[in-house]
């Protein structure tokens, strides 16, 4: 701020300059605050990952060896980004169609068995 000495006059100018200055502070402000992580981006350790996908950590080790599974290694530890795990899941979704045609199938098989009784 090189002049101090404002007339009357200039305070509209000066009003106008200021908020200008204040936006630009506040844009430079909100964009420091999207480099934080989303909850989607979380990263999870074995054991968190194991408990979220309600899985056992040898299970999780096993898709880990066999590339089953979304993972991140760093210095010998394992990670897993929650948001992969989401998209991992959904990749598994079986169509309706194919569930009744199991259950149907599995039905007539223990059927044949004489595990079911009519």
């Amino acid at each position: 701020m090189a002049n101090t000495n404002y007339t009357f006059n200039d305070v509209p100018f000066q009003l106008g300059a200021l908020i200008d200055r204040i936006a630009k502070l506040e844009e430079v402000l909100s964009c420091k605050n999207d480099t934080s992580v989303s909850k989607s981006e979380t990263l999870l350790n074995i054991n968190q990952a194991s408990q979220y996908l309600d899985l056992s950590k040898p299970c999780i080790y096993a898709y880990v060896q066999k590339e089953k599974i979304p993972f991140y290694k760093k210095e010998g530890k394992l990670y897993f980004i929650e948001e992969e795990l989401i998209n991992w899941i959904k990749t598994g979704k079986v169509p309706k169609s194919d569930i009744l045609k199991n259950a149907h199938t599995n039905f007539l098989n223990a059927k044949k068995k004489g595990g079911i009784n009519e």
